[in-house]
C-alpha cells in the first residue's frame, strides 16, 4: 500500500556549469510527518538526505534565473515512497495548501533569521540558515540509529553553526565547506557500514598451508612475518648509525640548543615559539566556534519561549541546555517562570547569574528573555532591571512586534514603580505600533485612566479627541469624551451639547449603548427635536 500523497517537487537538471529547474510529481510525506510517524532514521539515510540537501542548494545556486531556493524548512522537504529527498516546488498550484501552512508566522519565526520574512528576496544566506534549522529539527525530533559518534556530533555542530551565521558576501564559500564536510561524513559512514557488513557476513574459507612443525599458518601471516623481519633489520642498522656515527654538524647543533636552554633556565626568560603561538591561536579559534555554537542553541531555546511556538521542541532545547551546565539550568528555570507567569527567589538568583555572564555581549533574543524574566519577579528591583534593559534596547532598531513587547514591559514597570506619567507616555507611544482597532481602543482607555490619576485633564481631552477621530466606531471612547466635557470646568454646557450632537450624528448606534444611557441619567442629557439639553 502506498503511503503519503502527491506533491509537485523540483527536478534539477545539471548542464555543465549551469542548472535548470524542472518539475516532477512524487508520492511521499513531508519530513515533519515522517519524523512524527516513524521517529527512527538509519544513519546511512540521514547522511544521504543531508548530502542531497546541500547538493541541491549548490545546484540551485547555479541557476541563472532563480539562483536560490525560497524558504528551506522541514515542511518544504518531501521524502518519497522510495525514501528519496526532494524540495517542494513553491510555484506549483498543487502545493497551495502546504505553502499556506508553511507561511504561518509560527513556522517562519523559527526557520528564518530574525527580522526576515518568507517573501524577502531569496538569498543563499537564507537557504543556509534554513538548512541549519532543519538539521536541528531532525536531530531533535528524529532518532538516528545507530547513534552518532562524538566526532560526528562535533562535526554536525560545526556545520549547524556555520549555517546559522553565514556572511551574505561569503555564503557560497560557506556552502562549499559545509558540502565538503557533509560529504566526508557520508563517505566515512558508508565505509564503516561496509566494513561492518564484511565482518558480520558469512565465514570465509581461509587458505592455510601446513608449517614444518605441524602448525597451520595463513599465507598473509607468513608474508607479514617476512616483511617484519626485513623491516626490523633495516631499523637496527639505522639505529646503530644514529647511536655510533653522529655527524659533527648535528652534534654541534644539539650542543647549541642545550646551551640556549640552560641560559634561559638561569635567567628565567623563554624564547617565543612559533608552534606554541599557532597552537594557542588554534585553541582560541576552537573556543570561539564552540561558544558560537552554544549561543545558537541557547537563542533557539529562548526563541521558542518568547514566541510560544512548538512547546515540545522548546522543552527539548531547554533540556539539552540544562545538561550542559549551570547557565543552561538557569535559562530553564527562568523559562519555566515566564511560561507560568510566576516569579520567586530561585528565578531571581538565576537571572542575576545570567545577566552577570552576558553583560559584554547580549543577543536580541537574550535581552528580550531577561526583560520577560525580570517582569515575572513583580519586585522593585525586577521592574528597575526591566527599565534598564529596555532603555538599552531602544537604542537599536527592532521589528514592530519586538518593540511592542519591550515597550509594553517598560510601561508595566513604570506603572508598578509609581511613575504613572512615564507609564502613560509609553502606552501612548504604543498606540502607533499597532493597526488593530481593539488594541488601539484598549490603549486609549488605559492612557486615559492613567492621565486621570495624575490630573492631566488637558492632555486627556486631546487624547480622547484624537481617539474618537481615529476610531470612528468606538462607543466607549465617545462616552469617555462626553464625560470629560461634562466634568470639565473650562467647557460650557453648550460645548458639551455640541459634542454629543456630533457623536450621535456620526454614530447613531450610540443612543442604544448602555454606557451612554448611564451618562444621560447622571448628567440629565435629553434629546428633543434634534437638540441636546443638559440639566446638570
Amino acid at each position: 500500500m502506498q503511503t503519503g500523497r502527491r506533491f509537485d517537487v523540483l527536478r534539477l537538471i545539471q548542464c555543465q556549469k549551469t542548472c535548470h529547474r524542472g518539475m516532477d510529481s512524487v508520492r511521499g510525506r513531508r519530513l515533519t510527518d515522517l519524523l512524527s510517524e516513524e521517529k527512527e532514521i538509519s544513519k546511512e539515510e540521514f547522511f544521504s538526505w543531508v548530502e542531497t540537501m546541500t547538493k541541491q542548494l549548490d545546484q540551485l545556486y547555479k541557476d541563472r534565473e532563480e539562483p536560490c531556493y525560497q524558504f528551506l524548512n522541514p515542511y518544504s522537504i518531501i521524502i518519497s515512497t522510495s525514501r528519496e529527498l526532494f524540495l517542494l516546488d513553491y510555484s506549483s498550484e498543487t502545493n497551495h495548501k502546504t505553502i499556506l501552512f508553511i507561511n504561518q508566522r509560527k513556522i517562519r519565526n523559527f526557520f528564518l533569521p530574525e527580522g526576515s520574512t518568507y517573501y524577502d528576496r531569496p538569498s543563499l544566506a537564507l537557504d543556509l540558515f534554513g538548512l541549519g534549522r532543519t538539521l536541528q529539527y531532525i536531530l531533535t525530533y528524529g532518532q538516528i540509529t545507530p547513534g552518532l559518534g562524538k566526532r560526528e556530533e562535533l562535526q554536525l555542530r560545526k556545520i549547524i553553526s556555520a549555517c546559522l551565521h553565514p556572511s551574505p558576501a561569503f555564503a557560497y564559500g560557506a556552502l562549499f565547506r559545509i558540502k565538503r564536510r557533509i560529504s566526508g561524513l557520508s563517505r566515512k559512514n558508508k565505509r564503516q557500514l561496509k566494513n561492518h557488513r564484511k565482518t558480520s557476513g558469512s565465514s570465509k574459507i581461509k587458505k592455510e598451508i601446513p608449517h614444518e612443525k605441524g602448525k597451520l599458518v595463513s599465507p598473509r601471516r607468513k608474508k607479514a612475518g617476512k616483511i617484519i623481519g626485513i623491516g626490523g633489520g633495516i631499523l637496527l642498522i639505522l639505529l646503530a648509525g644514529w647511536l655510533f656515527i653522529p655527524q659533527a654538524v648535528g652534534f654541534e647543533k644539539r650542543e647549541e640548543k642545550e646551551a640556549a636552554v640552560r641560559e634561559n633556565d638561569e635567567t628565567g626568560t623563554q624564547n617565543p615559539k612559533r608552534g606554541e603561538d599557532r597552537k594557542g591561536r588554534g585553541a582560541g579559534q576552537k573556543e570561539k566556534k564552540k561558544d558560537a555554537g552554544q549561543e545558537v542553541e541557547r537563542d533557539m531555546a529562548i526563541a521558542y519561549v518568547l514566541e510560544q511556538g512548538n512547546e515540545e521542541l522548546g522543552k527539548a532545547y531547554l533540556r539539552m541546555l540544562a545538561e550542559r551546565g549551570r547557565t543552561g539550568k538557569d535559562i530553564q528555570i527562568v523559562a519555566e517562570g515566564i511560561r507560568r507567569k510566576k516569579g520567586g527567589k530561585q528565578i531571581e538568583t538565576s537571572l542575576k547569574r545570567l545577566e552577570g555572564q552576558e553583560k559584554q555581549s547580549r543577543s536580541r533574543y537574550y535581552r528580550r528573555f531577561l526583560i520577560q524574566g525580570y517582569l515575572q519577579l513583580k519586585s522593585t528591583r525586577g521592574y528597575e532591571k526591566v527599565i534598564e534593559i529596555g532603555r538599552e534596547c531602544q537604542k537599536e532598531t527592532w521589528s514592530e512586534k519586538e518593540m511592542w513587547e519591550i515597550m509594553e514591559a517598560m510601561a508595566i514597570a513604570w506603572e508598578e514603580l509609581g511613575e504613572t506619567e512615564k507609564s502613560a507616555k509609553v502606552y501612548e507611544n504604543l498606540i502607533g505600533l499597532t493597526k488593530e482597532e481593539k488594541k488601539k481602543e484598549s490603549l486609549y482607555k488605559k492612557v486615559d485612566f492613567l492621565m486621570r490619576q495624575t490630573g492631566q485633564e488637558e492632555e486627556r481631552g486631546k487624547l480622547l479627541e484624537k481617539g474618537t477621530e481615529e476610531l470612528k466606531t468606538s462607543r466607549e471612547l465617545r462616552n469617555l469624551h462626553i464625560k470629560w466635557y461634562c466634568d470639565s470646568k473650562e467647557k460650557t454646557r453648550e460645548d458639551c451639547a455640541g459634542v454629543i450632537q456630533k457623536y450621535l450624528q456620526d454614530c447613531p448606534e450610540l443612543r442604544e449603548d448602555r454606557g451612554f444611557q448611564k451618562l444621560q441619567e447622571e448628567y440629565g442629557i435629553r434629546e428633543e427635536e434634534e437638540k441636546i439639553w443638559i440639566e446638570k
